[in-house]
């Protein structure tokens, strides 16, 4: 009898009235509730996105959807492409957590609006608006292993004539082991212990100037410091400075323009690398037309870049004007189609052109939807021939790379969604022809080069499910993610490629207390990485303790708490067992 019911129970799940909280969106309670330090912190419990770290706290570590690379998924923070001109990494370190808002996650193609690095998506993050009526003050302190300490603090006035927020965020951490994280097959091979010192520091600044009812004058102002040092005997210093100005005028019936200028150093005891940014955005007011519309973007960016080192190579100086398109409208049956193009024209270069196109049913309001999306472009690619991808955090020597032509890159997929008041469940199908991509070969001399080479076609599939219900226990929150990725050789283990399949499953128990002045929340994470040829799976497990009291949050995160040695990604083992404990307290005047 009970096995007859359980289709029953669970479709009620799923058409009950009254959607869930986005999986893909965080924000408010949900955003504090994560005490991260870091975007990764944050990223990684979102589902169906792979994120993966290439060593410990300090070193990097990127995000793709699935069958995407890291650089065809965009950071955007406001509006403006967070990205780096001279590697296309994204700018995740500069990023002010301090004042972020919302986090969302769109794994849609978003080349019209932002070109050929958000072909498989992008990451849009706001920073607070000053909706509260008092004065806010928030402050989040940690502590963790080899002597890590974060401190973030946010200011933000109440609404007026002039609205002030303030944040600053700081990371520090000292004295562990490098070589026990890093291992022997990674950027630095090397047995001995060695003692590392990992510093980061981001100030932002946001005012808004009251502009009537056009809206206000955004003017925000970030400044980043990053420091990797990993002692004696490697003796490497490296150093990342950065500041950004933005200026966002109020809309008016021509549009909204926004101008940013970006000026980033990195450094170390051999080389200096300078690139000095200015870039220019017009987003037009919507044109509409019953349930039709059309958005009209048009923008420039120009790039100063500078390398001091010997033998420096013809460094680019990247320019590029482009203007895009994009239109919605309902078809017959309920079909609802989005479809976009961008055209961008680099200054003594070839010019490119970017596609999109979606077609979602029913409509946005039914709890199913199904949808297809595709993405593509023809022409030289932008920047990628000119970027020099050797003038990273982990520089092996600048060197201006060479790749084949390859085929126009297409990514393709399917999506299912479900949402209803107690469960949501996402089902997504994949196919991807990316742009080329870059590997390290011998230069013949003794050193290393890189090296473009066409990218395989790689397919993917991923099922994320979750749901949360009350019971006498209190609220419990679950979500199941599973990703696989297929295609050629993805299964052999290549030195920085991580597991083609992945697994995380969230539990979360929360129960109020006191009447509501106080609540006490249990999570727990496992997840499981496979698919590699000779290597076994990777466990891990993440426990979390929480008690709330008032405006103060005491909380306790074991991170690898099985202690399991194993690689995200091929040649760079994830940290041992550690705690952080931490506090989070949020002030109303």
């Amino acid at each position: 009898m009970a096995a007859r019911r359980l289709p029953g129970f669970l479709a009620a799940l799923f058409l009950a009235s009254s959607a869930l909280a986005e999986p893909f969106v965080l924000e408010g309670q949900a955003l504090r509730l994560r005490h991260a330090d870091t975007l990764e912190d944050l990223l990684r419990t979102l589902p169906l996105l792979r994120v993966e770290r290439v060593g410990a706290a300090g070193l990097p570590w990127h995000a793709m959807p699935a069958a995407a690379a890291p650089e065809d998924f965009l950071l955007v923070v406001d509006g403006l492409p967070w990205r780096d001109a001279w590697t296309g990494a994204n700018l995740a370190e500069e990023l002010p957590l301090a004042l972020i808002a919302r986090v969302v996650v769109d794994l849609a193609p978003a080349q019209a609006a932002y070109g050929a690095d958000a072909r498989a998506g992008v990451i849009r993050v706001t920073t607070r608006r000053h909706e509260a009526p008092r004065v806010e003050t928030r402050i989040h302190l940690s502590r963790g292993p080899w002597s890590e300490r974060a401190r973030r603090l946010s200011f933000e006035t109440p609404p007026g004539p002039v609205r002030v927020a303030v944040g600053l965020d700081e990371f520090r951490g000292e004295g562990y082991a490098f070589s026990a994280v890093q291992g022997t097959s990674g950027l630095f091979p090397d047995t001995r212990p060695e003692v590392a010192l990992s510093r980061r520091r981001v100030l932002c600044l946001r005012a808004d100037v009251a502009g009537g009812a056009a809206g206000p004058v955004e003017l925000q102002l970030v400044q980043s410091t990053w420091h990797l040092d990993l002692g004696e005997p490697a003796g490497t210093p490296l150093y990342r400075d950065g500041y950004q100005v933005s200026l966002a005028l109020p809309t008016s019936p021509l549009g909204a323009l926004r101008i940013a200028q970006r000026f980033l150093e990195s450094r170390s005891r051999a080389w200096t690398g300078t690139d000095a940014g200015l870039s220019a955005r017009w987003d037009a007011p919507r044109w509409r037309l019953g349930r039709a519309g059309l958005d009209l973007r048009a923008g420039a960016e120009r790039h100063q870049l500078g390398l001091a080192v010997a033998a420096a190579p013809d460094l680019p100086r990247p320019s590029r004007l482009w203007a895009s398109a994009s239109a919605t409208g309902d078809l017959p049956a309920g079909f609802d189609l989005a479809a976009g193009l961008r055209a961008e024209r680099e200054i003594d270069h070839a010019d490119y052109l970017l596609w999109e196109a979606t077609l979602d049913w029913p409509r946005e309001t039914a709890p199913f939807r199904l949808g297809f999306f595709a993405a593509g472009g023809e022409g030289a690619e932008p920047w990628q021939r000119d970027r020099v991808p050797g003038l990273s955090r982990w520089p092996f020597g600048p060197t201006t790379p060479s790749a084949p032509p390859g085929a126009a890159p297409l990514r393709a997929g399917l999506r299912l969604r479900l949402r209803s008041r107690y469960a949501w469940a996402d089902l997504e199908l994949v196919e991807s022809r990316d742009r080329r991509d870059w590997a390290l070969v011998d230069d013949g001399a003794g050193g290393l080069a890189w090296q473009g080479a066409v990218a395989p076609e790689r397919q993917a599939a991923g099922l994320a499910v979750g749901g949360e219900l009350d019971g006498p226990l209190g609220r419990v929150e679950s979500a199941l993610s599973l990703q696989g990725e297929f295609g050629d050789e993805v299964d052999e283990p290549v030195t920085g490629r991580g597991y083609p399949l992945a697994g995380r499953w969230r539990l979360d128990l929360s129960r109020s207390l006191f009447g509501g002045d106080a609540a006490l929340r249990l999570g727990g994470t496992l997840s499981c990485r496979a698919g590699l040829a000779g290597r076994d799976p990777l466990w891990r497990v993440d426990l979390s303790v929480e008690y709330r009291v008032l405006d103060a949050c005491f909380w306790l995160l074991v991170e690898n708490a099985l202690d399991a040695a194993g690689e995200e990604v091929v040649g760079y083992p994830v940290p041992p067992l550690s705690l952080r404990l931490g506090l989070d307290w949020h002030l109303r005047h």
